[in-house]
């Protein structure tokens, strides 16, 4: 395989996709070094050798012995659930008095998130201002 014929334009910044990461395994299974395999994708040799590293598995052989693999799919796993973390952090997250009497006015007295934003505005007992959508979200996260 030669790079020559690679039509991947520079992708700086930006994520390797499951397709690339299979590319990668098959690549790195023939043993193909980090900077080829980089080469053929059109990403640097750090972004390689960092996915060769995250997607590391332990296999196991038909004689029982283990070795160590990349898995294209282990990568993805590990990728996927990092985006899970992305976002601004809730506004709700630190003020815990609002927090509980929010949840006291939805579980306690059967409130909507509507009727219990409405309460927690009337009061001016919190500096969080919180709006009923984002409470339902917020709701849904921790469902």
């Amino acid at each position: 395989m030669s790079h020559l014929n690679n039509n991947t334009k520079s992708r700086k910044g930006k994520h390797l996709n499951y397709e690339e990461r299979i590319k990668i395994e098959t690549l790195s299974k023939t043993g193909m070094k980090s900077e080829e395999i980089a080469l053929y994708i059109g990403c640097s040799g750090r972004t390689v050798r960092r996915e060769l590293e995250q997607g590391k598995t332990e296999l196991l052989n038909s004689d029982l012995t283990t070795r160590i693999e990349y898995s294209a799919d282990i990568g993805q796993q590990k990728h996927d659930y990092a985006s899970t973390a992305k976002g601004p952090m809730l506004k709700i997250g630190h003020d815990y008095e609002l927090v509980e009497y929010i949840e006291y006015l939805i579980i306690e007295e059967k409130m909507s998130p509507y009727a219990a934003a409405e309460k927690v505005k009337q009061s001016n007992k919190f500096k969080t201002t919180i709006s009923y959508k984002t409470i339902y979200e917020t709701a849904e996260k921790f469902v």
